[in-house]
């Protein structure tokens, strides 16, 4: 449309110039949110979200909307070559419970046999190796085997049986630590593992076990070691997730 004389000057539109619900999704650009930076990871708990309370669009933090009791990924070691041991040194209070999920654990001697230990307030950052602190029970079988296995009194927690060394033979584990950040009581762990043996038989290992070596602030679990009883871990992944409740 043409103007008689000189043309308006440019007026903003504002809120009050629009009726309600005049703007319409043909109105919106296709770039309007894919031309912002995408988020790339799982949102931080104090990321926000726009959700429709009856029709009223309301902001909320994502913390709010994570299902509760889930698994949170925490970090991961890779182990491409040969090492004696991998650790988790810290078990971060924002978690009630940590597991450890390993795959594809190959190991450099036959036969040797995954265990495990706890790093300790009062062990001043070191494992715990001590003997007389460890209780662990375990039950197994393979195809050519079947046995129960336990200590009251070891300097670690035995994870599997023997584990093969052979290109194809490998072991697989979840280990589950209940509320290390409890003062209160020893901590335990619960785990579970596969694995092919020194014959190429399949073999399952359920356990659990924990430290008796003290109650209070200097003895609560502060994370975990996991090494072999010979030999180094050849390869092998370890994933860490904790989960919060009440």
């Amino acid at each position: 449309m043409g103007y008689i004389g000189q043309q308006p000057a440019p007026k903003v539109v504002t809120s009050s110039d629009l009726a309600d619900d005049v703007v319409t999704a043909d109105k919106i650009g296709d770039t309007a949110i894919s031309g912002f930076t995408a988020l790339g990871a799982t949102p931080a708990d104090t990321d926000e979200l726009l959700v429709s309370d009856a029709g009223t669009l309301k902001r909320v933090d994502f913390s709010h909307l994570k299902g509760g009791g889930m698994w949170t990924f925490i970090s991961q070691t890779t182990v491409s070559s040969a090492v004696a041991q991998v650790d988790f040194t810290s078990l971060s209070s924002d978690f009630t419970d940590f597991c450890v999920v390993i795959d594809d654990l190959h190991v450099a001697t036959d036969s040797a046999v995954l265990d495990l230990r706890f790093f300790e307030a009062a062990s001043g950052g070191s494992d715990i190796a001590a003997n007389n602190v460890y209780q662990w029970t375990l039950v197994g079988r393979d195809t050519g085997d079947k046995s129960t296995d336990s200590s009251g009194s070891d300097d670690k927690i035995r994870l599997s049986r023997a584990i093969g060394n052979a290109s194809q033979e490998a072991a697989h584990s979840e280990v589950t630590l209940f509320n290390p950040h409890n003062t209160a009581d020893w901590t335990w762990v619960h785990y579970k593992t596969g694995y092919s043996n020194a014959a190429g038989e399949a073999g399952v290992v359920t356990g659990a076990g924990y430290s008796n070596h003290g109650v209070g602030s200097d003895y609560n679990q502060t994370g975990m070691r996991f090494f072999l009883s010979s030999g180094n871990i050849s390869s092998g992944k370890f994933s860490l997730y904790g989960r919060k409740h009440s």
